[in-house]
């Protein structure tokens, strides 16, 4: 037997007849640390269970009114009914998303406090900001709730009417086709260059505040050449070219995929739920659960079509991997743009 300092001095102070006490001592500080433990499995227990006992704030990093606003008012909608509690949406947009996934991260890691935004604050301002207050490991990606997927679109006057033309001009006036951006190293602009690399084409980077400021100066002719949502392509005189994915996409069944032309690129505006590393596992699943049953549901669904959105549940282990494969891709595509440092 192992004697601590004061298990010695019990020892002697019986005069080495104190077997039957240290035996007695040990037994008592173990099942002190037993009881400790069980109390602590039966709190974090009882909490899971409880869970939710009050109303759960959804954090969004865009304004009221915006896609990604309008499938997360929709999805708290949806989760209420499967949580029995009032999920409240809060807007925290600006900062490329950070700002928002701040507030996740400096809020209690209980699961009354969820991110629901693209993914491009842990897949792309993680490795372009370097002062950010969290990082890729301050959170678990816990279910994917929507796919965006973006055109290549020209405006109704451009003479290219199909990739290959734009391409094939582009390869012979390298930068003399000029593309608008949403700004630099927005997903829209990193789809387009992605491309452009693939391609083996320079075209000139006119960068704009965000898709509706360059709209119309796409449809005028005074920009070549645009990425863009599927909104703008729905609703604006734009022609698109091609779809961004694997295949094409049913509404607009007309339009060729990336795949389908040689040019697998993987990007898109596909977002969901995130929560602060520490979360309890039960708390976690139990959201998990319901963000399943809440994609899943039919008035999500026609809500995510009205957006032209495609409603898509992947579970946690599912959804990591997708973020994770994300990262390593536009951690690459930064390093080889020379934007993996903000200026």
């Amino acid at each position: 037997m192992k004697l601590n300092g004061s298990a010695v001095l019990v020892w002697f102070a019986l005069g080495g007849r104190g077997t039957l006490a240290l035996i007695s001592l040990a037994i008592s500080r173990c099942c002190s640390v037993a009881l400790m433990g069980f109390a602590l499995c039966v709190c974090a227990g009882a909490q899971a269970q409880d869970y939710p006992s009050h109303p759960i704030q959804i954090i969004v990093p865009l304004p009221s009114g915006s896609v990604v606003d309008v499938m997360a008012r929709e999805f708290a909608r949806s989760m209420e009914a499967r949580l029995g509690q009032k999920l409240l949406v809060i807007n925290r947009e600006g900062g490329g998303f950070t700002i928002a996934m701040s507030a996740v991260v400096n809020a209690p890691a209980d699961g009354y406090t969820i991110a629901f935004t693209p993914h491009t604050p842990l897949t792309i301002q993680v490795i372009r900001m370097k002062n950010l207050p969290y990082g890729r490991d301050s959170f678990v990606p816990l279910c994917q709730t929507y796919d965006l997927d973006f055109f290549v679109a020209v405006g109704p006057r451009s003479p290219f009417n199909d990739l290959a033309q734009l391409l094939g001009y582009a390869r012979a006036h390298p930068y003399e086709l000029r593309y608008a951006t949403a700004g630099v190293a927005t997903v829209l602009h990193l789809a387009a260059a992605d491309l452009w690399q693939r391609a083996g084409v320079q075209l000139s980077d006119v960068p704009y505040k965000g898709e509706a400021l360059f709209a119309p100066n796409l449809i005028s002719g005074e920009v070549d050449v645009a990425v863009v949502a599927p909104m703008l392509v729905a609703t604006q005189r734009v022609r698109p070219l091609m779809v961004f994915g694997e295949h094409r996409l049913p509404r607009f069944a007309e339009v060729p995929s990336g795949d389908e032309l040689g040019y697998a690129a993987r990007t898109a505006g596909w977002g969901g739920v995130f929560v602060r590393a520490g979360t309890p596992p039960a708390v976690m699943a139990r959201i998990d659960a319901a963000c399943n049953s809440a994609v899943n549901d039919p008035s999500y669904r026609q809500v995510a079509e009205r957006q032209f959105l495609v409603s898509t549940y992947l579970d946690r282990a599912a959804f990591a991997a997708r973020v994770n494969a994300e990262y390593a891709q536009k951690e690459q595509l930064l390093k080889t743009l020379g934007l993996d440092k903000a200026p």
